[in-house]
């Protein structure tokens, strides 16, 4: 995995996990979700991660992420997380909305980052928009 990867990775790690602490608790729900997306092999825990984060701002956990496609899967992942549980409360929008700031996610992107979890709890999910395609094969998230 190349560092740039490394460091997309771990930031979206830590915008989620930020994201899970907003609303002071960690739920079951939240806790499995962070843990499917800790690779494997990396001595990484999810309490650990989450000790990583406390204390610490969105903005200072996301302030090296050169590249947009990757500041937006950021944005993705961690709106993502905010509805895992299944209510996104009036702290995680305020966290949302301070992060896509923080990123400079579009208006248009913000948009498409709502339709795509609105289209993840849909019964029949539509084929992924030419737009998230295209970020996606842009971003340092793309397997080699």
């Amino acid at each position: 995995m190349e560092n740039q990867q490394q460091v997309a990775i771990f930031a979206a790690l830590a915008a989620m996990a930020k994201m899970c602490l907003c609303d002071g608790i960690v739920s079951d729900e939240e806790h499995d979700f962070l843990q499917s997306m800790i690779p494997a092999g990396s001595g990484l825990s999810v309490q650990a991660l989450l000790d990583q984060v406390k204390g610490r701002s969105m903005s200072s956990l996301c302030a090296d992420i050169p590249r947009y496609e990757d500041r937006f899967f950021i944005a993705l992942r961690a709106y993502a997380m905010a509805h895992v549980d299944g209510h996104f409360d009036s702290r995680e929008e305020l966290v949302f909305s301070k992060l896509v700031v923080e990123l400079g996610i579009l208006p248009e992107d913000v948009v498409l980052i709502e339709q795509t979890e609105q289209s993840t709890e849909d019964v029949m999910v539509e084929e992924a928009s030419p737009r998230l395609k295209s970020l996606y094969e842009d971003s340092s998230f793309v397997s080699n």
